[in-house]
C-alpha cells in the first residue's frame, strides 16, 4: 500500500478496532534523530487522544472502512454459518476469546448470535447469564458495531436490530 492510499479527512480503521479520521500528514521526529511523515489520526468516538502512524507503515496499521456492500455480504453469510458454543462456561470463554482475537467480523457476529441464544436459554430457564458471556457480547459489539454502523449509516444502537431484520429474525 502506498502513502497515497490514505488522505486527510478520510475515515479509516486503525489497528483493526479503532475508527479514526486522518486529520493531517505531519513531519515529526519522535526519536530525536529521524524525521518522518506521519498520519495524525483522531478517534471518531470522542476520545481526546491522537495517534501517529508513519506514512511508510500505514498499510500495516490502517485499512479502509468496510463498504455497505461488504457489510451486507458478511451479514448475509451468517445464514450459512453455525457456531455451537460449549455448555461449559470455561470452554465457551476460551472459544470466545479466540474469536475476538481473530478479528473476523463474520465469526464475531456469529459468536454474538450464538451467545444471545445462550442468553435466551438462560433467561427462559430462570438461570443467570454468566458475566463472561455478558462481557463477550459487549466486547463483540464494541469491536464490530461501530464500523458496521458507519458503513450502513445507522446508529450503533440500530445495528443488532438491523442484522436480525436482515436475517428474518424477530427483533
Amino acid at each position: 500500500m502506498s502513502q497515497f492510499d490514505f488522505a486527510p479527512q478520510q475515515t479509516v480503521v486503525y489497528n483493526d478496532s479503532c475508527i479514526c479520521r486522518i486529520e493531517e500528514i505531519v513531519r515529526r521526529c519522535f526519536d530525536g534523530e529521524h524525521s518522518l511523515d506521519y498520519y495524525k489520526l483522531c478517534p471518531v468516538r470522542g476520545e481526546h487522544s491522537s495517534y501517529y502512524v508513519p506514512v511508510a507503515q500505514a498499510g500495516e496499521r490502517l485499512r479502509n472502512l468496510m463498504t455497505e456492500a461488504e457489510v451486507l455480504e458478511i451479514i448475509d453469510s451468517l445464514e450459512a454459518r453455525v457456531l455451537s458454543l460449549s455448555d461449559d462456561s470455561r470452554e465457551r470463554k476460551e472459544a470466545v476469546g479466540r474469536i475476538l482475537k481473530g478479528g473476523d467480523y463474520g465469526e464475531i457476529l456469529c459468536m454474538l448470535h450464538a451467545l444471545r441464544a445462550v442468553q435466551a436459554g438462560c433467561k427462559s430457564s430462570g438461570k443467570r447469564v454468566s458475566v463472561s458471556d455478558e462481557n463477550a457480547i459487549r466486547s463483540g459489539e464494541e469491536r464490530v458495531f461501530p464500523e458496521i454502523a458507519m458503513a450502513l449509516q445507522i446508529s450503533e444502537d440500530e445495528v443488532d436490530s438491523f442484522i436480525r431484520t436482515r436475517l428474518g429474525e424477530a427483533v
